[in-house]
């Protein structure tokens, strides 16, 4: 890897934890500025975030909303330990956003940013939450 590639990539990582850490304030309602860009993208992502909330809000009941939720399976743990000899221990992650409708719906999103257009799609109501994984 040429340190041209290397910095590169260091740049782009650097920016997709600027804009988790961001989307994550938004989430939690912490003030934050967003030096990247000239507010653009701070109204999209609040104007987002908001929509988001509101679509999940059933007959005037706001959902339960949950920024950065850990998911551990210990079944899996255990498996994993056994097939990689001990050098793996844990299969998590993070759910950026995790809203739970009224009627116990679980939606989740996991913010991603990409130099590749990725289209205009809404998989989050096939999604289940099943024995601690999604």
């Amino acid at each position: 890897m040429t340190q041209d590639t290397l910095n590169s990539y260091e740049q782009q990582t650097q920016y997709g934890t600027d804009v988790h850490d961001y989307m994550e304030s938004i989430i939690k309602g912490v003030s934050k500025e967003f030096k990247l860009d000239g507010g653009q993208f701070r109204g999209k992502a609040e104007r987002f975030i908001r929509e988001t909330i509101d679509k999940h809000t059933i007959n005037g009941k706001k959902p339960e909303v949950f920024s950065e939720y850990a998911i551990q399976s210990k079944e899996l743990d255990r498996e994993l330990i056994k097939a990689t000899g001990d050098k793996f221990k844990t299969l998590h992650g993070r759910m950026d956003l995790l809203i739970i409708d009224s009627a116990g719906k679980a939606h989740i999103y996991d913010f991603k940013v990409s130099k590749r257009e990725v289209g205009d799609w809404d998989i989050t109501e096939n999604y289940v939450i099943n024995k601690g994984g999604y």
